[in-house]
């Protein structure tokens, strides 16, 4: 791309669309005598898929930590939503346990209502853009660190924000075939502040807790790579 794809395809000859194949079939030589030394050397690595720069740790880092569950049959309720909320919530604290460097400015929540009756065959089709259309809404993310929450209790947190957005802002959610949780517009956090200090202290049990059962984290999927090849 730029001036000096423009150049290279005037020397060559080359369709706008030409394969890397094409441009495999010309020598370095040749391609240093027509884009200068370092170009051509640059267009001959490229074309190859070489890359000689070092790769520098924590240069690549999410722009967002996404987690979804696609509902089938489609909730109906909120009870029926309230135990994947509160397993998205605590799959998104864990996610943002790791990456301690920073804090996330936003919460955002994803929802899919019914399944529109050709979406199946959309999919199939690879027709992505005519698929049911997911809607978001957000909020800033909840300031647990002043709220002196840790452990669970951040997730619960979360869990309600997400929930309240639900019901306030998304003016159908029932009935819901995907739901998502996301956390993005990071900022690097002060030292001595890292999000690990939300919780960094072990919450302390109910002795009049009777254990629940929840979604196991095998139905919570991740990344953003999912949620677009499912069609959220």
């Amino acid at each position: 791309g730029g001036k000096l794809g423009q150049k290279l395809r005037s020397a060559l000859q080359l369709e706008p669309e030409a394969p890397s194949a094409e441009l495999q079939k010309v020598g370095l030589a040749e391609l240093q005598r027509l884009l200068g030394e370092q170009s051509g050397a640059f267009v001959h690595r490229l074309c190859r898929g070489e890359d000689r720069e070092e790769v520098k740790p924590g240069e690549m880092k999410r722009k967002q930590y996404l987690s979804f569950k696609s509902l089938s049959p489609a909730a109906e309720s909120i009870s029926d939503l309230e135990p994947w909320l509160s397993s998205l919530a605590t799959e998104l604290v864990g996610r943002l346990r790791e990456d301690p460097t920073r804090q996330p400015r936003s919460l955002v929540l994803y929802h899919r209502g019914r399944l529109d009756s050709d979406h199946g065959r959309n999919w199939m089709a690879g027709r992505t853009s005519e698929l049911t259309k997911t809607i978001s809404r957000s909020m800033a993310f909840p300031d647990l660190q002043s709220k002196g929450e840790i452990g669970p209790a951040a997730a619960n947190i979360v869990a309600e924000a997400a929930k309240k957005m639900l019901l306030e802002r998304v003016s159908s959610p029932f009935p819901c075939s995907r739901l998502a949780l996301g956390a993005s517009d990071f900022r690097k956090v002060e030292k001595g502040s890292c999000i690990t200090s939300f919780f960094s202290q072990k919450a302390k049990p109910d002795a009049g807790q009777e254990h629940q059962e929840h979604p196991t984290q095998d139905d919570v999927l991740l990344t953003q790579v999912d949620m677009e090849s499912e069609g959220l």
